[in-house]
């Protein structure tokens, strides 16, 4: 691919597919990325070193994704001493903000921008979604899923914790 073909916008898309990260696998070290918050603020997950963190990549797009948010909201409650959720949204800035704003979406609502299922969307292989993933407060990867139903979240995570506890 010539370097004018590459500074095209479809030309990133296949540089960043030809260049995806390894993907990570339960019982892996989480991976970290940079994500960005609808201000524009960065962040990365290590901020939450210590905690169990669960990832959601969402879509606005996505029924199931929207769903889940109630749920999501009251687990976030459930376990707001040990547990925070980070949504991942795979959408656009502009339709991405707008809808947080909308929306009144609170708790940690953050994009990485990256094209396509690039990024940490291929690390945590986001194949569909909702797609959860849940890391231990050491940083490794402890669930992977997807899909919703009512009530799923909540049963997976408390198995997810329990089990990690009685591992310990």
């Amino acid at each position: 691919m010539s370097e004018a073909d590459r500074a095209t916008e479809e030309g990133q898309l296949i540089t960043a597919y030809l260049n995806l990260p390894k993907p990570v696998n339960v019982g892996d070290k989480m991976v970290d990325g940079d994500l960005y918050d609808v201000k524009g603020n960065l962040h990365h997950l290590s901020e939450f070193k210590g905690k169990y963190i669960m990832l959601d990549f969402w879509s606005l797009g996505c029924g199931p994704c929207l769903q889940s948010f109630p749920e999501l909201k009251e687990v976030s409650e459930m376990y707001k001493d040990s547990l925070e959720i980070v949504s991942i949204s795979m959408d656009t800035k502009e339709s991405w903000s707008d809808f947080v704003e909308r929306k009144g979406l609170t708790g940690n609502q953050w994009n990485e921008f990256a094209k396509g299922t690039t990024g940490l969307a291929a690390v945590y292989q986001v194949k569909g979604i909702p797609r959860y993933v849940m890391i231990s407060p050491e940083g490794i990867v402890v669930g992977m899923w997807s899909g919703y139903g009512p009530g799923s979240i909540k049963e997976k995570v408390q198995h997810l914790i329990q089990e990690e506890q009685l591992g310990e």
